[in-house]
């Protein structure tokens, strides 16, 4: 359904205690740089109920918290220096909208449309801008609200999302003390293990854009049991694969090898194959001690791969087909008035790009898909495919 979000006011949030001045100027990382302006957006949605908070409440309750939160995240709350090498931590804070939302909660999460969750976050998602985090607090008309949330990718990874999400969160339901048993304070040493390096030729190359205009972003939702039967579908003698794996290898060959026109389109013993192979890369290839390893050992090797070849990514003649998972990731956090009902991801128009997260229950996964109108109208016809669907 189409609704409209209207800002009602615009604070700016700063750290309770200020940062201490050797901490001033915090150096972004090789992996970091990579990222460009890139974000990372999520919406949480909270049913109202006779024992919810107001909203006047639940306002200051998030604002007073995330202030004493910045404390320890503290680069949240500084700007990107020009040359985008450093974040200057000089407490200058995050903005925090509030807006109305002209419908219900419920007529959003029913049936939502992941190109409508950009309304609920601060900022347009091509905007290049300094700020590293910026909150958006979204009232309902029925009392519900959603918190959206946009940071920086220059500076936060699905795990430390989670983990500030996490301690706000526990930092709201003690009413605004930071101070969490279960918390582990964050310690920003990334550009130890990953030093900066040029990669000018990759980022900010005008030639090179990763961003496309032309895409469709869906959602798809695999319940445990399609799940499981694409595990056994893809084991092998050797190892059943995890869930993510299986998914992973199964998309892989229902839309990348079959936007290529590669093999016969009513082969299934040919995608089949295909998939096994993907997954058996997935496995030997997969994250650990020893993947990080390799990683810090090759970046000289990767950014070579990159700047060679980032301009043939641009005119299509090399196709990227990039996963990540957010999988046991807990989104669903308590802030002191019950979970969310739902927690969707705002998409990025990126070609070719593929999200997965836990479904509410943990036990089904969401996956955001983003393609061209043309390999999104072939997905979208795909028996196959659509056979270990749950619900769209």
């Amino acid at each position: 359904m189409k609704f409209e979000v209207e800002i009602l006011s615009k604070e700016i949030i700063k750290p309770c205690y200020p940062t201490p001045s050797p901490l001033r100027n915090y150096q972004l990382s090789f992996l970091d740089q990579l990222h460009g302006h890139n974000h990372i957006s999520f919406v949480m949605f909270f049913p109202h109920n006779s024992e919810s908070q107001s909203v006047t409440e639940i306002s200051h309750k998030l604002k007073k918290s995330l202030s004493h939160v910045l404390s320890r995240y503290y680069p949240l709350a500084g700007r990107l220096k020009d040359d985008d090498l450093f974040v200057n931590c000089n407490d200058e804070g995050i903005p925090f909208l509030e807006a109305q939302v002209n419908c219900e909660l419920s007529d959003v999460v029913q049936n939502p449309d992941p190109h409508d969750l950009h309304k609920f976050i601060p900022f347009e998602l091509d905007d290049k801008v300094d700020i590293l985090l910026g909150i958006q607090l979204n009232i309902f008309s029925c009392g519900g609200v959603a918190i959206g949330s946009r940071f920086s990718h220059k500076i936060e990874d699905a795990l430390s999302t989670l983990m500030f999400l996490k301690f706000w969160a526990a930092a709201t339901r003690g009413g605004g003390d930071d101070e969490d048993s279960n918390a582990v304070s964050p310690q920003f040493v990334s550009a130890t293990h990953f030093p900066p390096k040029d990669v000018e030729q990759v980022v900010d190359d005008p030639k090179v854009n990763f961003l496309m205009k032309n895409v469709i972003t869906k959602r798809f939702v695999f319940e445990s049991s399609k799940l499981e039967a694409l595990k056994e579908k893809f084991r092998d003698k050797t190892r059943i694969p995890s869930r993510v794996e299986a998914l992973s290898a199964f998309i892989y060959a229902r839309v990348f090898v079959k936007a290529l026109d590669e093999i016969n389109y009513e082969d299934k013993d040919s995608y089949d194959g295909i998939a096994r192979q993907a997954m058996r890369e997935l496995m030997i290839n997969g994250s650990g001690k020893e993947h990080v390893k390799n990683l810090q050992e090759g970046v000289d090797q990767g950014l070579s791969f990159l700047k060679e070849h980032a301009v043939e990514f641009a005119k299509g003649d090399v196709v990227p087909l990039n996963f990540t998972s957010f999988c046991r990731f807990s989104l669903y956090q308590d802030f002191g008035w019950g979970k969310p009902s739902w927690v969707g991801k705002v998409p990025l128009p990126f070609k070719n790009f593929i999200v997965f997260m836990d479904t509410k229950t943990c036990d089904g996964i969401e996956v955001y898909i983003d393609l061209e109108k043309d390999d999104m109208a072939r997905l979208e016809i795909d028996d196959e495919f659509l056979s270990f669907v749950s619900s769209t």
